[in-house]
């Protein structure tokens, strides 16, 4: 399996990285106790902590700060919707109020803090399964996936899921750099007939897609069912790591959860 993916993994992971080598048990396990202590902080430092250090960790392992920003501002977005969201329904003491056209508009102090817990456990957790995600390459999280025994079927939608969308994505770019060249993005309403003409044509071959990889499959000898490469014992000094990384980062989140009152 690992010959077959290696060719359709993202360029951005690490795959002959310094953590590239490392089991994926071991990096799952981490990124699992990393999950769990940012869910149970009561406080936004461990989680910002989290956030800045998985940064680094990306930013040393030699990827572009153009891709570091692009995979993390969605979530920052969706972070400040959530403070903001919050700090205008929850609370009643009053921090920041204005009018705008009449309509009074009061930022409340619970509620402020509330969404800052909310939005920093949310920037904590995708900075961390991003970092994840560059360190591992897809046909290790498959295999893990398997080693999970999830059901085969969810494994196998997800590993067409990975290896097509890239092919719909390049189909999206090419159609929309056609519709560029004959002007159709010239205006508001050429814009918007070519978005939606954008997005029929990648639906049209998105099924298609399916039709010719289904057919291809069969004639290939698919039986219904794929059969993943083994991941195997995990190794003593894989274990060792994984109980002491997690007696660790419970240690931290003890410390800071217990100290910083």
């Amino acid at each position: 399996m690992k010959g077959s993916f290696e060719q359709i993994s993202d360029d951005s992971v690490a795959a002959g990285s310094r953590l590239g080598g490392l089991d994926v048990r071991l990096k799952a396990g981490v990124a699992f106790v990393l999950f769990l202590t940012i869910l149970n902080s009561n406080r936004p430092v461990l989680p910002v902590l989290l956030w800045a250090l998985s940064v680094t960790v990306i930013s040393a392992l030699g990827h572009r700060r153009r891709l570091i920003f692009e995979r993390l501002s969605a979530s920052l977005v969706l972070v400040m919707m959530i403070i903001i969201l919050q700090a205008l329904l929850i609370g009643k003491t009053p921090i920041l109020a204005f009018k705008i056209g009449g309509l009074g508009v009061v930022f409340k102090r619970e509620g402020l803090l509330i969404g800052l817990l909310i939005g920093s456990r949310t920037l904590g957790a995708t900075a961390v399964l991003i970092a994840f995600s560059l360190m591992t390459p897809a046909y290790e999280l498959f295999s893990l996936l398997d080693w999970c025994r999830l059901p085969k079927i969810f494994t196998e939608i997800a590993m067409l899921l990975y290896r097509y969308v890239f092919v719909l994505f390049e189909e999206a770019k090419d159609t929309r750099a056609a519709q560029s060249l004959r002007l159709g993005y010239v205006g508001y309403k050429n814009a918007l007939s070519s978005t939606s003409r954008l997005i029929g044509i990648v639906f049209v071959n998105s099924f298609e897609q399916s039709l010719r990889t289904h057919e291809a499959m069969m004639a290939r000898g698919y039986s219904g069912e794929y059969h993943f490469e083994p991941l195997g014992k995990l190794s003593p000094k894989s274990f060792a790591l994984l109980v002491g990384s997690s007696i660790l980062i419970l240690s931290i989140f003890k410390f800071l959860e217990g100290n910083l009152q």
